[in-house]
């Protein structure tokens, strides 16, 4: 757990942002985990993920939890629903089961994704923006609003759908 400064500071491979929060791969965490930084997730997790920066589930990890994030990079196993403001990358090892929203996804060959996508609700805003909209523990009260918003531009698109063939 303690190393060098240089083990401190880890970084995955598509980003430079430093880690400040990691789950190490022998352990297991239960719960809400809230972090002003980057979260590095290797072991298995069950509750919710609420970062101000980047998310990373490594390969051999499992989470079982909503997660909210500027990035997200997921190369383990994802169960839950995943808002990643920046973007969501599934790595060929990736596995996600849950309804994604965010303003951009990249998808590997070779990765596994079960859910609905939705990139209009957030991709109107800054990410700075998105991020100070977001709460951080009162996740219950927003998802309903988000669902009703999703359905009803929904239902506009298919009705302008509609006029226009």
């Amino acid at each position: 757990m303690f190393g060098t400064e240089q083990n401190n500071k880890r970084k995955n491979t598509s980003t430079t942002a430093i880690v400040t929060t990691v789950i190490g791969e022998d352990s297991e965490f239960r719960g809400a985990l809230s972090s002003q930084g980057s979260v590095r997730v290797e072991g298995n997790l069950e509750g919710q993920i609420n970062a101000q920066g980047e998310i990373y589930i490594g390969i051999n990890s499992k989470v079982k939890a909503d997660i909210f994030g500027k990035k997200v990079i997921v190369a383990g196993e994802v169960i839950g629903n995943i808002e990643a403001i920046s973007g969501l990358e599934i790595a060929a090892s990736g596995r996600v089961f849950g309804d994604i929203t965010g303003d951009r996804l990249i998808v590997e060959e070779g990765a596994i994704y079960k859910g609905r996508v939705n990139m209009d609700v957030i991709s109107a805003q800054s990410p700075d923006e998105a991020l100070e909209y977001r709460p951080k523990a009162k996740r219950e009260v927003i998802a309903p609003k988000v669902s009703a918003l999703t359905d009803e531009l929904t239902e506009k698109a298919a009705a302008a759908a509609l006029t226009r063939g």
